[in-house]
C-alpha cells in the first residue's frame, strides 16, 4: 500500500499553486514537454512584476528603492524659447577662443614658411607646395567655423523675434549644412584667391626671396569650370610692389607702424616725431588721411620683411665683383 501511495503521488500533475512553494517537483528527462497552458504560467513566473513595471513606467513613477527609468524623448531635441537666448549666446562667444587659434596657428605657419623660402633662396620646391596646402586647411577650417557662429547668430536672431524655436537641431544642421556645401562648390581661386590671410601669406613667401612686386594671386591658383564667370573687373588681389622706405624721412623702414587709417607704414621714430602729440596728414603723395599715435599700430610682420630685403641687400653687396671683405 505504501508503494502504490508513492507511485501515486509521482504520477499527480504538477500545478501552478505548487510551483509558488519552496519544493518544486522535477519532471524526469524523459517526460513530454509541458504543455501551453504550463509554459504560459512558466513564462508569468520567469518575468515578475512586468505588468506592474510597465504601468509604473507609463505613468513615470518608479517603485519603492528603484532608479527613475530613463526616457528616450528626454533626450531628444528640445526647443528653444527666449529665456534659452543666454546660452546661445554663450555658444557664439566660445567660438572666439577657436577662431583666435586658427588665426595663431595661420602667423605662425606664415612665419615659418617665410624663413624657409629665405633659407631655400625660393619657392618653387616641394616642402613649400605642402606648406601651402597646410595653409588652405587653415583658411578652410576659419571658414568652417564662421560658418557654424554665423548659423548661431541666425538662431539667436530667431529667438529675439520669436517665442520659440520648435526645432533648433533640424533648423541649425539645414543652416550649417547649406553653407558648407556652398563653400565646398566654390573653385580654388574663389576660396583662396579672396582671402586676406591667404594673400598675406604668399605674400610673405614671395617677399622672402624676391624685392619686385608679387604678381596677382591668381596666377599662383589654378583656374577651373566657373572660374570664367567672374567679371573682368574685378580687383584681382597682388601685383603691389611692397616699399620699405619710410615716407617720411625716406629711409629705410627701422621698426616699422603701419596705419590703420591708410594703407601706409612708417618708421616708429620718425612718423612720431612728425606727428607730435596732435594729428597730421599722411605723408605719403596722395594720402589725405589723418594720422595720431592711436592710428600707428606695430607691424612684426612687415618688419620680418625689411629685415630680410637688409639681409638680401647685404648679401648683394658682400657677393659683388670687387667687395672686399674685412
Amino acid at each position: 500500500m505504501m508503494q502504490a501511495s508513492s507511485s501515486s503521488r509521482r504520477r499527480q500533475p504538477i500545478h501552478d499553486d505548487e510551483t509558488d512553494g519552496g519544493d518544486v517537483l522535477q519532471r524526469p528527462s524523459h517526460q513530454p514537454p509541458a504543455t501551453s497552458r504550463h509554459r504560459g504560467a512558466t513564462a508569468a513566473r520567469s518575468q515578475p512584476h512586468a505588468r506592474g513595471d510597465e504601468a509604473q513606467a507609463a505613468s513615470g513613477s518608479s517603485g519603492q528603492g528603484q532608479q527613475p527609468r530613463v526616457r528616450a524623448a528626454d533626450y531628444r531635441p528640445q526647443p528653444l524659447d527666449r529665456d534659452s537666448a543666454a546660452a546661445v549666446g554663450q555658444m557664439i562667444a566660445g567660438y572666439g577662443p577657436h577662431e583666435d587659434t586658427i588665426r595663431q596657428a595661420m602667423a605662425s605657419l606664415e612665419e615659418a614658411t617665410s624663413d624657409l623660402c629665405e633659407v631655400e633662396e625660393t619657392i618653387d620646391n616641394e616642402a613649400f607646395v605642402q606648406l601651402d596646402a597646410d595653409y588652405r586647411e587653415l583658411v578652410d577650417a576659419q571658414a568652417e567655423a564662421k560658418t557654424r557662429k554665423t548659423s548661431l547668430e541666425a538662431l539667436l536672431r530667431r529667438l529675439e523675434g520669436e517665442p520659440t524655436v520648435l526645432d533648433p537641431a533640424t533648423e541649425y544642421s539645414n543652416l550649417t549644412c547649406e553653407q558648407l556645401e556652398a563653400y565646398s562648390a566654390l573653385t580654388t581661386r574663389k576660396k583662396y584667391g579672396q582671402s586676406q590671410e591667404y594673400v598675406s601669406f604668399r605674400e610673405s613667401a614671395w617677399a622672402a626671396v624676391e624685392d619686385s612686386a608679387m604678381p596677382p594671386i591668381n596666377e599662383f591658383l589654378p583656374a577651373e569650370q566657373g572660374d570664367e564667370d567672374d567679371d573682368d573687373d574685378d580687383i584681382q588681389v597682388g601685383g603691389t610692389r611692397q616699399d620699405y622706405k619710410c615716407p617720411y624721412s625716406a629711409k629705410l623702414l627701422i621698426d616699422p607702424v603701419s596705419s590703420t587709417g591708410c594703407p601706409h607704414s612708417y618708421d616708429r621714430e620718425s612718423i612720431l616725431s612728425y606727428v607730435g602729440k596732435g594729428e597730421k596728414v599722411c605723408p605719403a603723395s596722395a594720402c589725405n588721411v589723418k594720422l595720431s599715435h592711436r592710428s600707428l599700430k606695430p607691424d612684426p610682420r612687415l618688419a620680418k620683411r625689411v629685415a630680410a630685403y637688409r639681409r638680401r641687400e647685404e648679401s648683394r653687396i658682400l657677393s659683388a665683383p670687387g667687395t672686399m671683405i674685412e
